[in-house]
C-alpha cells in the first residue's frame, strides 16, 4: 500500500512566511507573544522508582521486557527540548483554527491548546525549529466517503476518493446519482436529488507538522486525538522539508490516538505517518485504535531511526480490518533504517479476525505476502512476532494487549494534562 508522495514544502515557502508570526485572520487570529514564565507548563520532576518485577510469562515476553528500564505507568523517557527565544502560539481562546500556521524555520515555538475543551478542527504547523506541544485534545469534522446511488442527509460531509480528494457538504438531502459525482467549487451542485456545496480539500491529518529543518526537534506529549471514524484522516503526520538531509527529530509521548477510518481505495488513514524527512522518530507510550492502519513508518522519505516503547495498537473491528497496525518497510529495495521495538502490542489475543487472515498479517513485512514470503517477513512464536531475516529490526511485537491494560488510559492525555515527568530528572 505504497502512497503517492506529495510535493515537499520548499525552503523558499518557509522563508516567505517572514518575521516568525503565525498566519492570522479576523476574530480567530492567533496571539503570538514572548512566553511569560507563568504560562509555560513545567512538569514536576519525579524520581524513578525501583522497577517491579514483571509477572508475565518470562519466556513469551523476555525479548521486550528486558529492553525497557522504565516501569510501566511511570515517567517518560525524553524531556522536551530547550527552547531559545521561543514564541507562544496561544490557541486557548481561538474559536476556529486557520487552515495552517506558518513560521520561519529558525523560530522556536511553544503551542498551547485549550485545557477545558477540544479543538474541533485539524491543526497544521508549517516551519518552526524546536517545537513543544504538551496536552490538549483534537477532534475532526465528520466526513464520509462519497458513493453513487446513496442517500445522504442535509449537512453530511463527503470526500471524493479520487483526484485531489475534494470535500462537499449536502445543502439538501437526497440520493446521489448513479453515475455522476459532484465537481467544481460551486455552492449549489446538483447530484441526483442531493445538492452539494464545495467545502475544500480534505486536510488529511488532525495534527500535522511539516517543514521543520534538519537538526531540530518537534516534541508532542499528552495529546489526545479522536478521529471518531471520520473518513480518511491520519491522526499525526510529520516530516521535514528536505529529502536530501537527515531532517528533524520527532518525539511523541503519552498520546492517545483513536478512531482512524478508511478503505484500501482512496484515502489511507494512519495513526502516525511520515510525509517528509526525519532523522529520528522516538515514541514512548502511545495507545491507538484504527480501522485501517496504525503506525505507517516506511522510509519513503529519508529516515534515520525509529524507537517504539510502550505502544499498544488494536483494530476497532477486527473482523472488518483492511490495513496493518505496524508497517515498517515497503519492500526489499528500500534502504532500511534501524527500528527498535520495546513493549509493542498489536491486535488482540482473542483472535476473531476476518476470514482468511492470520496473526502475522497485523504487521508488515508479513511472512505470507509477496515479496516477504521469499525474503522473510514476520515469524510468530507463541504471541511474539520477530523478523529474524531483517537485522535492522531489534526487539519484537506481541500479538495481544498489555497485561497492565492500555499504556495511555482515558484521562491520561488530553484536557488538563499534567506530565508525569521524565527519566533522570
Amino acid at each position: 500500500m505504497r502512497r503517492m508522495l506529495p510535493t515537499l514544502l520548499s525552503c523558499a515557502m518557509l522563508n516567505a512566511c517572514g518575521g516568525g508570526s503565525a498566519t492570522t485572520g479576523g476574530p480567530s487570529s492567533v496571539t503570538v507573544v514572548t512566553a511569560p514564565a507563568e504560562v509555560v507548563p513545567t512538569p514536576t520532576p519525579t524520581a524513578t522508582p525501583t522497577p517491579t518485577p514483571a509477572t508475565a510469562d518470562t519466556t513469551t515476553f523476555a525479548q521486550t521486557e528486558a529492553i525497557s528500564a522504565i516501569p510501566v505507568g511511570d515517567v517518560l523517557r525524553w524531556a522536551p527540548p530547550t527552547l531559545t527565544k521561543e514564541k507562544v502560539v496561544d490557541l486557548r481562546s481561538v474559536a476556529h483554527l486557520e487552515a495552517s500556521y506558518k513560521f520561519p524555520y529558525d523560530q522556536d515555538l511553544r503551542i498551547l491548546l485549550p485545557t477545558n475543551r477540544a479543538v474541533e478542527e485539524p491543526l497544521q504547523i508549517i516551519g518552526g525549529r524546536n517545537i513543544v506541544l504538551m496536552g490538549g485534545e483534537i477532534h475532526v469534522p465528520s466526513v464520509k466517503p462519497y458513493a453513487a446511488s446513496t442517500s445522504f442527509a442535509k449537512g453530511d460531509m463527503v470526500v471524493l476518493s479520487t483526484g485531489s480528494f475534494a470535500m462537499y457538504q449536502a445543502v439538501t438531502g437526497g440520493k446521489t446519482g448513479a453515475s455522476s459525482t459532484p465537481s467544481g467549487t460551486g455552492s449549489s451542485i446538483a447530484d441526483g436529488t442531493v445538492t452539494w456545496r464545495y467545502v475544500g480539500l480534505h486536510p488529511r491529518a488532525a495534527l500535522k507538522f511539516s517543514g521543520q529543518p534538519s537538526g531540530s526537534t518537534t516534541f508532542i506529549e499528552g495529546v489526545k486525538i479522536d478521529l471518531a471514524q471520520s473518513y480518511g484522516y491520519d491522526a499525526i503526520e510529520i516530516g521535514g522539508w528536505d529529502q536530501a538531509t537527515p531532517g528533524p527529530d520527532y518525539t511523541i509521548q503519552n498520546v492517545r490516538l483513536l478512531g482512524a477510518m478508511s478503505t484500501t481505495s482512496g484515502l489511507h488513514a494512519d495513526l502516525v505517518q511520515f510525509y517528509g524527512s526525519c532523522r529520528n522518530l522516538r515514541i514512548d507510550k502511545l495507545t491507538g485504535t484504527s480501522q485501517y492502519q496504525g503506525l505507517f513508518l516506511s522510509p519513503q522519505h529519508l529516515l534515520g531511526s525509529v524507537e517504539l516503547h510502550r505502544v499498544d495498537l488494536r483494530y476497532i473491528d477486527p473482523t472488518a480490518q483492511s490495513g496493518y497496525l505496524l508497517w515498517l518497510f515497503d519492500d526489499q529495495n528500500q534502504k532500511r533504517q534501524p527500528v527498535l521495538l520495546d513493549q509493542v502490542y498489536v491486535g488482540t489475543s482473542s483472535w476473531s479476525y476476518k476470514a482468511g487472515m492470520v496473526q502475522e498479517q497485523v504487521v508488515w513485512p508479513a511472512s505470507n505476502k509477496i515479496p516477504w514470503n521469499k525474503l522473510g517477513g514476520a515469524v510468530l512464536k507463541g504471541n511474539v512476532l520477530t523478523w529474524p531475516t531483517i537485522p535492522e529490526i531489534s526487539g519484537s511485537a506481541l500479538v495481544g494487549q498489555p497485561l497492565v491494560g492500555q499504556f495511555v488510559r482515558e484521562g491520561a492525555a488530553g484536557l488538563n494534562y499534567r506530565s508525569p515527568g521524565y527519566r533522570g530528572l
